[in-house]
């Protein structure tokens, strides 16, 4: 490649970026400050960024180091969600970024800009900051350098490449510890579905242990990590054995129904079954053994919450695959060579001017979702922590009326709790911050889960506790809810809340 050519290459993944940037940002900053997700996860950067130990001081049940990078950007850029949005909107673009690059890879430049767009229309009211995006993106970033290596290299045990390789893998463990490893695992072991020959099974294994050991190395490093904040034991108890108790369950079956998810959700299993029948036939390309073993890994989150966004995640490399596999079997470079030139000519305007069209209609669709749902509509100025986010009057309203029914029983010496899925929304504002309630999901109430939380419940004195009126959250611990309801004062409305006192 000369040159010029090099600079009309790096100039075309420029113009992609931005076209990403602009679809990511306009569907993330559009939003008002009512997404769970994004609010449970900027609780966590900001309780690390005001110097707590994630297990020890606060409750979470994922390795915590996504909240870590978070927290240290909003202490240095302040604490405030449109940080972690312009975050997300960084991490996303590049996982779009990524997912086109590999279409390119394996497929052509139209056919990656076609497959990139399918999928930030299929991701666009899902798009915010999660641990799972970042082990997809590390799944992401370990296929494009996998898919780059030449086939001979294969088997070849190369110490550098596959010792850094590993230690990618193991970074992974680090955002989520159960994809996280299915992920390590298939980097690690991948290889072995493609041993035809004796020689072969020396090489595997060199290749296998170096990455192993590479990916020790973050792994250690993250059990030295909470040795020296003495948070290990808590570590177990609500990372390891608090998600025994998790009971959440959105079935598989409940994907069918909801438009094209339900064509995803039947091809992706075909995809994979596909993938391992092709695995076993001769000359079998080095990129179906990658895309099985990491789509697989990347897939594992899909269980046992089988909503569209774990779906969309976990399925995202299976999708690529899977228009991979289509282009393979379909594509050929003689497939038109029979064609008369002034057709092959002009059907390859009309298809590159309709992708450009799309792409530009999009483009254009994106920065005005962006004028109307950002730039022109009123941004939080009150609520710290929600400022420049656009402001929701009626949940703004609720959570100053909460505050002060917080601040009117703190004078009277009692604390106050909210036993709900949202509670994180009132004490952010505040700067509050209560271990256990402000994170009230089951499963996530470490190995005692509902149990040990009324059994503390049944120890406090001078506390009240909000319970919401009905539409709970499908998370929420119901039993804790139930055993306030039956065994606590009840002593009024608040707001959406009923209020018991203990």
């Amino acid at each position: 490649m000369t040159k010029k050519e090099k600079s009309i290459e790096v100039l075309k993944d420029i113009t992609v970026i931005f076209f990403i940037f602009v679809i990511c940002l306009s569907n993330i900053f559009g939003n008002t400050y009512s997404n769970l997700d994004e609010i449970w996860n900027f609780n966590f950067a900001r309780n690390i960024a005001n110097g707590l130990i994630p297990y020890k001081d606060f409750n979470m049940i994922q390795t915590p180091l996504l909240s870590i990078i978070c927290g240290r950007f909003l202490k240095i850029f302040g604490q405030e969600i449109i940080v972690m949005r312009i975050i997300a909107t960084i991490v996303l673009t590049i996982i779009f970024f990524l997912a086109f690059k590999i279409l390119k890879k394996v497929t052509n430049n139209k056919i990656a800009l076609l497959g990139v767009m399918m999928f930030l229309f299929l991701f666009k009211d899902i798009l915010c900051i999660d641990y799972n995006y970042a082990v997809l993106l590390v799944a992401l970033i370990l296929v494009y350098i996998e898919i780059l290596q030449k086939e001979d290299y294969f088997f070849k045990h190369r110490f550098k490449y596959d010792f850094i390789i590993g230690m990618i893998a193991g970074i992974a463990v680090l955002f989520k510890q159960t994809t996280g490893i299915a992920v390590f695992l298939a980097c690690i072991g991948y290889k072995i579905l493609k041993i035809r020959k004796k020689e072969e099974i020396q090489d595997f294994f060199k290749i296998a242990i170096t990455r192993l050991i590479g990916g020790l190395i973050p792994i250690i490093g993250f059990v030295i990590y909470l040795v020296l904040n003495e948070a290990l034991e808590d570590f177990i108890n609500y990372a390891i054995l608090g998600t025994t108790t998790f009971s959440n369950k959105i079935l598989y079956k409940n994907l069918f129904g909801q438009g094209i998810i339900s064509w995803l959700a039947l091809f992706l299993p075909i995809t994979i079954f596909s993938m391992f029948i092709i695995m076993f036939m001769k000359n079998t390309s080095g990129e179906v053994y990658i895309f099985f073993a990491y789509g697989i890994a990347s897939s594992i989150v899909i269980y046992p919450i089988s909503d569209k966004i774990h779906f969309c995640i976990g399925g995202l490399i299976t999708f690529i695959a899977m228009i991979y596999i289509l282009f393979d079997l379909i594509y050929s470079e003689n497939m038109f060579s029979s064609w008369n030139s002034k057709v092959r000519v002009g059907l390859y305007g009309i298809f590159s001017f309709a992708v450009m069209f799309v792409l530009l209609t999009n483009l254009f669709g994106a920065l005005k979702i962006f004028d109307e749902k950002y730039i022109k509509v009123n941004k939080e100025k009150e609520l710290t922590h929600f400022k420049y986010i656009p402001e929701s009057i009626d949940l703004k309203e609720r959570i100053f009326e909460i505050n002060d029914y917080i601040k009117e029983k703190k004078e009277l010496g009692k604390n106050v709790y909210v036993l709900d899925a949202e509670a994180a929304i009132y004490m952010i504002p505040f700067d509050r911050y209560n271990k256990n309630y402000d994170m009230f999901l089951k499963g996530n109430l470490g190995k005692d889960g509902e149990k040990g939380i009324i059994e503390k419940i049944k120890k406090e004195e001078n506390n009240i506790y909000l319970i919401k009126k009905g539409n709970r959250n499908w998370q929420t611990p119901n039993e804790v809810c139930s055993y306030v309801v039956e065994n606590c004062e009840y002593i009024g409305d608040i707001s959406i809340f009923w209020s018991f006192q203990k």
